[in-house]
């Protein structure tokens, strides 16, 4: 298990490494694994806003200070 949380996310069409090889990291190392349906290798670059919304949404309800 990882000291720090964590939060992998991937492009479910990638194409440069088999998205299958993430599934399991979630049960492995204990983070959390969000895969984006129509992104590819560079999360960031095709789905910017998705990328956000998956990291920001465990946020979501927070009040600021919190």
């Amino acid at each position: 298990m990882l000291a720090q949380p964590v939060h992998f996310i991937y492009g479910a069409r990638d194409q440069r490494v088999d998205p299958a090889a993430f599934a399991t990291l979630g049960e492995v190392c204990g983070i959390k694994v969000t895969a984006l349906a129509e992104v590819g290798h560079t999360p960031i670059w095709d789905q910017p806003e998705a990328v956000a919304a998956a990291i920001f949404q465990p946020c979501a309800g927070l009040r600021r200070g919190q």
